[in-house]
């Protein structure tokens, strides 16, 4: 588990060849696994100046990137040797299936080469993070 914030980095990776909403869905899913899985990405709960309290947000830029689905598979079997990145996937498995009971029953009869990866999320240290994703264009 990471302890020291300063020193990570979070992307979010989507197939570039989904439609904007689809990606957004995908970058949603993605960013709760991870700050479910990751509690110290998020901040404290901070009060305004009438004392309203506001829950905490993460503490980092979460940027949106885009790749093909290709691009995503080969950047989650790096990542998954790496010990210094945490990384969650989406597959068309999940986005096929209409509820968490389905997919889990999909997932059980697939086997990992033929997944097709639509989604990854990135969390570790910065530099490695970086060496994955840093040559990828920022969804617009």
């Amino acid at each position: 588990m990471i302890q020291n914030i300063e020193n990570c980095k979070c992307v979010l990776i989507v197939d570039s060849d989904l439609p904007t909403g689809e990606q957004a869905n995908i970058a949603a899913v993605l960013a709760m696994t991870i700050g479910a899985k990751n509690n110290i990405i998020i901040g404290r709960d901070l009060p305004d100046a009438d004392n309203t309290i506001h829950h905490g947000i993460t503490q980092l830029n979460l940027p949106v990137l885009t790749a093909c689905s290709e691009k995503i598979k080969g950047i989650h079997d790096m990542a998954c040797m790496d010990e210094r990145v945490f990384i969650v996937d989406f597959t068309s498995t999940a986005q096929d299936s209409r509820s968490y009971d389905e997919y889990t029953s999909k997932l059980a009869v697939s086997h990992a080469n033929g997944l097709r990866y639509i989604g990854i999320g990135l969390f570790g240290d910065k530099k490695t993070v970086n060496r994955f994703s840093g040559n990828l264009k920022l969804l617009r």
